[in-house]
Order: structure tokens, then C-alpha cells, then sequence
């Protein structure tokens, strides 16, 4: 929540304030012109005025010199002889002000105004003292009170004067009540706050730090329809800022109205005012709302065609084209909604546009000729069969497009066709299935042999380059694509294709001579010249993830997966990023589970522990903070190594991946404290913030520095290296062969080290577990126990004996609690008990030993 701007309350040290009464006395005492000109006084008047005059001279004197007893003294006298001089109550009240009497200048002028009709001075001063007494409201009183009082004779300035004191007043009075909604809601106290936030958006209906305090505590009181609403009557206003309307995108995205999260982040994006680091943020937002948005849309009209609604499904899918022109998702999904209406020519011509961009896809040739079928077209059904038996790989399409084959063939006349296309045909067909069933030399047999009765043809040439292809053969078989290429046989839509595995051949070769860059830079040339062709992207983003070059692996496989999406493609893509993009990868790694579930015919088929593991790398990818809580103990130990102990700790960490810090891989922030005693008495506590850095993906080693100040049992600061190394352990569950079932063998070690510089002293642990694990899972929890033989060690450079070892029986459990259908679990909680025997002459092992850890 962001604090609103705190205008304060106004202040005045004593000199300022009787400066400012004086001004006020001045306001009333410059007569306007029509005093001016008044007849003059009688002279009996003036003779009676001398006492009065006499005891206001004395008073002004003696205010000038500092002598504040003698000015108030006389100043009284001045008011028995005329209590309403102005003159008189202007040096009283100046004379208590100057010698610090500020409460009893308030209470002379509210007995002076109580005793005789008041005038505009003497509520112009009192209006000054209220305010400095914090009392605003009644000071907003007292000067428009004097302002009635001028009856209409103040000049300009003077009624300047008493609008700014109001003003002024005003001001501190909505501050005032801004922070007090301010600190009700930071004590959590959020009705207290929505009522002092609704109150004040009665006045001022303008204010955004106003409306932000309603707004967030109708949230946190749960209250989401109410506070979108307040949200939008606000920004209907035109006087909401980039970060309000951010905010409320925010609020619309988890309400899923992702269009209007999206004009949100769109619009907030476009202040001229925000950082880049704020418009990176609100443009990220923008885009996540829009895929997220795009997806919704896919699904829905998916369930519109399944439910038999094709004209629903067509409007979604139109929709969604009209964002994403290149989905070829939903453009085949809106050629289905087509012919289901039997407008099966604009069907086509949406598979049309599809195969312009990707001539590979066998799947849209099928469909295609089924198309084709319906409408008599049978020579462009049976061309789109035979493309696609050239590129399918599914046994049960290809038996299905053979079938239509062969019914065309049937329903066609004979002598229809020529016998040489007829062999041509036929002899495709059956190289095709004998290249299937991997019968590579009869099918070249019979490739030599069709050659030889109807001379060279571009499909006979691709075949054999793809046969030397599949026999890995790649030098043979990037000279047969080179001659197909300049034969000027081939087909428009084949061209690129097999421009594609002429390259692909010749980046095997540079790869089989341990060439790796030589492939790479086949591979570069070809997405350069071909950037819209996905499986060249393919191609280089799987051989640098091959070769462990990760950070040029993902943007390669980004780019694939842009114009080609593939479950894989998205799959691993994602962790690719988990480190330099956690939000994208997060992203990612969802939209590949949307397609595992989507149990698309072209996706290899996944098991339950193969998704599992999926949905435990978008709790990596998600974990950008993490949160560890850790309690230990020991018992049944020797007195003279300490007896008895206990100890807690825990630890915020937050990497620098991208999401909420810049992006550093392998870096991560920590802010950790620490509390242990045992039984003689010695306690430590410390508390320490640093930073590690893990230089390996695959391994779990962290180093680096950090800041550690200590309490118990002495206070002192000082700078720590640590080092730290984990190996084993089913760390999330399914990762580590533990499959949930009968049992699995189970081990984990660890070591950690610190060097604490002003101590000149160093610490090291390692512990470890070697046994069994019992599996046991339901849909919200998955668990893991079985015994171990739990193993530890330590060393102590400040110890007498430093060394100190143990071993013995323990029970070692972990229960992931959570979860969802993209994550595997929320947070692990992870404990163990056991008795060690000490090992050796040091018993500081010894005991029973209980330690639980939640990681969430």
C-alpha cells in the first residue's frame, strides 16, 4: 500500500504567531475610507480617551522592551477602561504569547469573546491560537467568522489574508484525517480505515491517496466487487495516475477480466511520468494479461465446438485471429467451426493460409483433402493425401489417409488418370509404408526402380534424401536435396522444406566431426535467411541446449515455439529462463501443461510422474521468494557438552531472476536470524543479511558474503564468507526416483561453511542420510517417511576439541502440502528424530535430536 503525501500540520514558534496576530490586528485596524471621513471626535471624548491612551502607550512600551508582566498589567488596565479596544486585546494577547503563555492567550480571548460581542480582530487571533493548538476546526470557524465580520469593508489583501489562514487550516485538517485512514489501515484495522477513507471521499472525490485507502481495505476485508467498483468511479473521474490504474488491472486480472487488465497496464504504460523500470513492469503486465486473455479465448471456443455450438466458436476464434493472425491453433480450429457449418470453400482457405506459413504439416493436408472430399474436388483431395502420407508420422492418421486414398481411387473412373501417375501413385504409397517399417534398401530398390520407367521426378528425389536422412546417411543425402533443389522438380510449397534438409544434413556432418560451432553457424545462416521457419529455430535452440550454452537455447526455442507452438517447445523453452526470467518462465511452463492436457494427437504422451515433474519446475520458476522456518533440538546430552538444547531460525531469500530484482544468474539475496541456548546457560543470537551466488544450474553449491551481527553472547558485527553444498534428497517430490509407491532408496549430504572474520573462527557442518522412503499421495498432499541412518559432523576452530562426529538410527519425513493444476506443491515441511552416538571422544553429537523445516 502506498502511503499518501502527508501535507502535515502547520507549526509556529512564538515570534511567527505574534506576528501573524499583529497582522490580524491590522486587517480591522486600517479604517476603510468611509471611517476616514467621518466627523471629528468632540473634545470631551478626547479628554476621556487620555487614561485609555495613557495605559496603551505603557502596555506598547513596555511589550517593545521585553517587559511582558508590565505589558499585560497595563494592557488589562487599557480593557477595564474599554473592553472592546482592539488595540489593548492585541498587545494582551501578543505579551502572553511572547512569554510563552500560549494557553493562556487562548483562554483570554475565549473569555473576551464570551463577555462582549466579538470582533473580527479578536477572532482573527483567536483563530490563530486554535490552530496552533491543533484545534482546526474551530480555527476554520473563527476565521470566517471574522471574515463576516468586516461587513464587506476589507480591502483585497485583508480578505486574501483570512482566505489563506482558512485555506491553510483546510489543508491541515484533510491531512490530518488522510493519516489517521493511513494508520488505521497499517494496524490492520481495515474497517476503521474503508470508514474514515468513505467519509473523506465525500469531500474529496478527487483524491487518490483517498480513494487508494478505500480501495485497498475493501481488498484486505475481501470485498473485491466493492473495491473494483470504488476503483472504477474513481478513474471515471479523470484524475487517476498511472499506479492507480495499474493497480485496479491488477485487481481485474484476478477477478480473470483480463481484457480490462489489459487496457489497464496498457494505459498506466503510456505515462510519460514512470520510470522504465515502471513501464517494463506495466508493459509485462500488459502482455501476461493478453496471453492469458488469448488462451481463455482458445479454451472457450474449444468447449463451444465440442458442445456442437460452431458459431460461437467461430466468433472466439475470429477474435482471437484478429490479435494473433499467425495462431494456427485457432485458425484450424476455425476451419473446423466452418465446415461444420458446411461452408467448407472458406474452410479451406483458412487451411490454405496455415500451410503458406508451415508446408509441413501433414495433419492440415489431411484435413484439407477431407475438405476437398466433400466437395467433389477428388484429384485436390487425393494430391492433399499423398502430401501428407509424405510428411505424417501417426500410424493411425496414415492408415486413415490411405483409406481415403483408396476410396478416391475406387470412385474414380478408370482411365480417368494415366498409367504412369497411376504407378507413381502407387509406388509412393508403398515406399512410403516400407520407409515407415524402416525397410530402408527395399525402399530405395524400389525409388531406382520407378526412376528408371518414368524418369527423374522432384518427389522421387526428396524421397531418397529423406531415406538417407533417416539412415543417417547425411552426406548422400544432402547431395540428393541439392540436386532436388536445382532440378526445378520440385514444388513450390516442398522448395523450403528441403532447403531446410539439405542444412540440417550438413550441420549432422559438422556435428559428427565434433564441429559444434560449424553446425551452429549452419543452423544461424538458415534461421537468418528463414526466420518464419520454426523447425530451423528448432533445430539451434536443441543443439545449444545440448551443448549446456542455456542462455542462447531459450530465446532460439522462444522464437520456435512464436511461430510454431509445441508442448515440448514450451516445455523447454521455460527452463531455460527459470534464472534470467522467472515470470516467462513461469508463463511458459503453464502453457506447456495447458498442452499436456490438451492430449494433442502430435505430443508424445506423458506420465503422471513425467507432469509431476513439470509442475515442480513451475514451483522453481515461480519461487523467485522463498521462505524457510527451522526449529531443532537435542536431548539426553552430557552436561559438560552442553545438556539439553534448543534453537530456531528462518530466512527470507529472494533471487535476482527478473521478477522483483534485476536479473543476475545465480544470485540471491537473504535476510536470515538465529536463536540457540543450552542447558548451562551459553545462548546465541544473531541476525545476518547477505547475498550468494550458485555457479552451477544442475548443482547445488552457493558462495558468498554476508553481513552478520550478532547479540548473545556479546554484540558484535562483523563480515562472513559462507559456502554451502546439497546433494540427493528427493528435494521436490518425483525428481529423485521416489515415485510414491512401495519404497525407494533414499540419500542426502550436506555441508556448510562460514568464516567469521572478527572471530578469526571457523564453522562446518555436513550431515547426511542414507535409508528407505515409503510413499503416500492424494490430490492436495504428498508425503514421503521411512527410516534412516542419520549421520553428522562438525567442526569448530574456537573449540578445544573441534572435531565432533555421530551416528545413529533416525525417522526422516516430508509432507508437500498444496498445490494446484500447474504447481506441485505450495510448501514442503520436512522433520526428523533420531539418537545419535557420539563418535570419538567429543560428545557434542550426542542425544536425541528433533528438527522440523517448512520451506514455502
Amino acid at each position: 500500500m502506498t502511503r499518501p503525501i502527508d501535507a502535515g500540520r502547520a507549526e509556529f514558534n512564538h515570534g511567527r504567531l505574534a506576528s501573524i496576530i499583529g497582522l490580524a490586528c491590522a486587517v480591522f485596524l486600517m479604517a476603510p475610507p468611509a471611517v476616514q471621513a467621518q466627523p471629528k471626535v468632540r473634545t470631551a471624548q478626547a479628554q476621556a480617551s487620555q487614561p485609555l491612551n495613557q495605559h496603551l502607550d505603557a502596555a506598547q512600551a513596555a511589550l517593545d522592551r521585553k517587559s511582558f508582566d508590565e505589558a499585560i498589567r497595563e494592557a488589562r488596565l487599557a480593557l477595564e477602561i474599554k473592553p472592546s479596544s482592539t488595540a489593548a486585546i492585541s498587545i494582551l494577547l501578543n505579551a502572553l504569547i511572547q512569554n510563552g503563555n500560549e494557553a493562556q492567550a487562548l483562554s483570554e480571548a475565549d473569555r473576551l469573546i464570551s463577555a462582549s460581542e466579538a470582533s473580527g480582530v479578536l477572532l482573527s487571533q483567536r483563530g490563530f491560537l486554535r490552530r496552533k493548538a491543533g484545534r482546526l476546526e474551530a480555527a476554520v470557524s473563527d476565521f470566517e467568522r471574522a471574515r463576516r465580520a468586516g461587513n464587506g469593508n476589507l480591502t483585497d489583501a485583508q480578505r486574501r489574508t483570512l482566505d489563506e489562514a482558512i485555506a491553510e487550516a483546510n489543508t491541515a485538517i484533510v491531512a490530518g484525517d488522510i493519516a489517521a485512514a493511513q494508520s488505521a489501515f497499517d494496524g490492520n484495522d481495515f474497517a476503521a480505515a474503508e470508514a474514515r477513507a468513505a467519509k473523506l471521499r465525500e469531500r474529496l472525490p478527487e483524491s487518490e491517496p483517498v480513494n487508494r485507502i478505500l480501495v485497498e481495505s475493501l481488498l484486505r476485508q475481501g470485498r473485491t466487487a466493492e473495491a473494483l467498483a470504488a476503483a472504477d468511479r474513481f478513474i471515471a473521474s479523470g484524475r487517476a495516475g498511472a499506479q492507480f490504474r495499474a493497480e485496479r488491472g491488477y485487481i481485474r486480472r484476478r477477478e480473470g477480466a483480463l481484457a480490462g487488465a489489459a487496457e489497464d497496464f496498457h494505459i498506466a504504460a503510456q505515462d510519460p511520468a514512470l520510470s522504465d523500470e515502471e513501464r517494463r513492469r506495466y508493459a509485462a503486465a500488459e502482455a501476461e494479461a493478453n496471453d492469458a486473455q488469448d488462451q481463455a479465448t482458445l479454451n472457450e471456443a474449444t468447449r463451444a465446438l465440442n458442445d456442437d455450438r460452431p458459431g460461437e466458436a467461430i466468433e472466439r476464434a475470429q477474435r482471437l485471429l484478429a490479435r494473433k493472425p499467425d495462431s494456427e491453433t485457432a485458425r484450424s480450429l476455425l476451419s473446423t467451426a466452418l465446415a461444420r457449418q458446411n461452408k467448407i470453400k472458406e474452410a479451406i482457405a483458412e487451411l490454405d493460409a496455415i500451410l503458406a506459413r508451415d508446408p509441413g504439416r501433414g495433419d492440415i493436408y489431411a484435413q484439407r483433402g477431407y475438405y476437398k472430399r466433400r466437395i467433389q474436388d477428388l484429384a485436390g483431395a487425393r494430391a492433399d493425401f499423398i502430401e501428407a502420407l509424405n510428411r505424417l508420422t501417426d500410424a493411425a492418421m496414415v492408415d486413415n489417409v490411405k483409406k481415403a486414398v483408396a476410396e478416391i481411387d475406387t470412385a474414380t473412373a478408370p482411365g480417368q488418370r494415366t498409367a504412369a501417375v497411376s504407378k507413381e501413385d502407387e509406388a509412393l504409397k508403398r515406399i512410403a509404408q516400407l520407409a515407415r517399417q524402416k525397410r530402408y534398401d527395399e525402399a530405395l530398390r524400389g525409388l531406382a526402380a520407378i526412376e528408371a520407367e518414368v524418369g527423374p521426378k522432384g518427389w522421387i528425389l526428396v524421397q531418397r534424401g529423406l531415406i538417407y536422412r533417416e539412415q543417417n546417411r547425411f552426406a548422400e543425402a544432402a547431395t540428393v536435396f541439392r540436386r532436388a533443389l536445382a532440378s526445378h522438380l520440385l514444388e513450390s510449397g516442398q522448395i523450403l522444406n528441403v532447403q531446410f534438409w539439405e542444412a540440417d544434413c550438413r550441420a549432422e556432418l559438422r556435428k559428427r566431426a565434433h564441429d559444434i560451432e560449424g553446425a551452429l553457424a549452419i543452423y544461424r545462416s538458415f534461421v537468418a535467411a528463414h526466420p518464419k521457419y520454426a523447425d530451423g529455430w528448432y533445430k539451434l535452440g536443441y543443439l545449444l541446449l545440448a551443448e549446456k550454452r542455456i542462455n542462447e537455447a531459450g530465446p532460439a526455442l522462444l522464437n520456435a515455439i512464436n511461430i510454431k507452438p509445441t508442448t515440448s517447445g514450451y516445455l523447454d523453452a521455460a527452463g531455460t529462463f527459470i534464472l534470467t526470467d522467472a515470470p516467462l518462465a513461469s508463463k511458459l511452463f503453464r502453457n506447456g501443461l495447458d498442452g499436456v492436457a490438451q492430449k494433442k494427437p502430435e505430443d508424445p504422451p506423458r506420465t503422471a510422474t513425467e507432469i509431476e515433474q513439470i509442475k515442480n519446475n513451475v514451483v522453481r520458476a515461480d519461487q523467485s521468494f522463498r521462505v524457510t522456518l527451522s526449529t531443532t533440538g537435542i536431548t539426553n546430552r552430557p552436561y559438560g557438552a552442553g545438556g539439553s538444547a534448543f534453537d530456531y531460525g528462518g530466512e527470507a531469500t529472494v533471487r535476482f531472476d527478473g521478477r522483483y530484482l534485476p536479473a543476475i544468474e545465480g544470485v540471491e539475496a537473504y535476510l536470515s536470524g538465529y536463536h540457540g541456548q543450552d542447558q548451562t546457560g551459553f545462548a546465541e543470537t544473531n541476525a545476518q543479511i547477505g547475498v550468494r551466488w550458485r555457479p552451477f544450474r544442475d548443482i547445488d553449491f552457493s558462495i558468498g558474503p554476508s553481513l552478520l551481527q550478532r547479540f548473545e553472547p556479546d554484540v558484535r558485527t562483523q563480515l562472513a564468507l559462507n559456502w554451502g553444498l546439497g546433494l540427493g534428497g528427493a528435494a521436490y517430490p518425483y525428481q529423485a526416483k521416489f515415485e510414491g509407491a512401495a519404497t525407494d532408496p533414499y540419500w542426502d549430504f550436506a555441508m556448510l561453511g562460514t568464516w567469521r572474520t572478527a572471530d578469526h573462527r571457523y564453522l562446518q557442518d555436513a550431515v547426511g542420510n542414507v535409508g528407505v522412503m515409503f510413499g503416500a499421495r492424494s490430490d492436495k498432499l504428498k508425503s514421503a517417511i521411512g527410516p534412516t541412518l542419520w549421520g553428522m559432523a562438525a567442526y569448530d576452530s574456537a573449540a578445544t576439541d573441534p572435531w565432533a562426529f555421530g551416528v545413529g538410527p533416525s525417522l526422516l519425513g516430508r509432507i508437500w502440502i498444496g498445490g494446484d493444476q500447474y504447481r506441485s506443491y505450495d510448501g514442503l515441511l520436512q522433520f526428523q528424530l533420531g539418537y545419535v552416538t557420539a563418535v570419538g571422544d567429543t560428545k557434542r553429537q550426542q542425544g536425541w535430536r528433533g528438527k522440523i523445516i517448512l520451506y514455502f
